[in-house]
């Protein structure tokens, strides 16, 4: 990379030696001006090939010569070119540095994917002023419903929190029933809907009553059908 840039800086009228100052990647240019050469012109286009190589040149930095002034004919004064970081797109701009970074675009974000609603827990709680039932899904809502006498009020409990849950049209608890298949114990619930009619949805039963009584009435609720 050096050999290479340096011989495009040679390339450039007015420029009479060229030097790359290299160690880890590039850290500066220094170029000798021809006699009679425009400082101001070499010095646009050596920003534009470092520019063109990925780098960020610094503001130019004349060294002064020390000693009498040199022989008619002699090369001009050096410039040195020190460099903001090797690759402008990911070095910070410097202060001193009169070369705007190009353009850039942000990278588009990954759309994120939110995970479908669930029934996580349901809950039943007994206090001074009755029962009541407690259902919660893994997007954080909760809905709290105030229980009817007995047990078939818990079943309708459930099945109310989790009409509300789902966003559902008004729901009536027709039925439960309970059956096992290979020994595992399923319950089945029948609902009355405002708009679907009759629907049913089934979950097996491996803990509470009321936790698949919830899951069952979701399943039915949830269904496209």
């Amino acid at each position: 990379m050096a050999d290479a840039l340096r011989d495009e800086l040679l390339s450039v009228p007015g420029i009479a030696g060229a030097e790359v100052d290299t160690g880890e990647g590039v850290a500066g240019v220094r170029v000798q001006l021809a006699v009679g050469a425009d400082a101001a012109a070499v010095g646009a286009a050596v920003r534009e090939v470092l520019i063109h190589h990925g780098m960020r040149p610094a503001e130019a930095i004349a060294e002064a010569a020390v000693g009498p002034p040199p022989p008619p004919g002699a090369p001009g004064s050096v410039v040195s070119f020190p460099l903001v970081g090797e690759h402008a797109i990911t070095e910070p701009a410097s202060a001193a540095s009169n070369i705007e970074p190009p353009d850039t675009q942000p990278a588009p974000s990954t759309p994120q994917i939110a995970s479908p609603q669930r029934l996580e827990s349901v809950a039943v709680e007994e206090t001074a002023a009755g029962l009541s039932v407690m259902l919660r899904v893994n997007t954080g809502e909760v809905v709290d419903v105030t229980l009817h006498a007995g047990l078939a009020g818990l079943d309708a409990a459930v099945v109310e929190a989790v009409a509300e849950l789902t966003g559902s049209a008004p729901v009536r608890l027709v039925a439960v029933s309970g059956a096992t298949h290979d020994e595992v114990p399923v319950l089945t619930v029948v609902l009355a809907t405002a708009d679907r009619g009759d629907i049913a949805g089934a979950a097996v039963q491996l803990g509470g009553r009321a936790f698949a009584v919830a899951r069952a009435a979701w399943a039915a609720l949830k269904s496209p059908v």
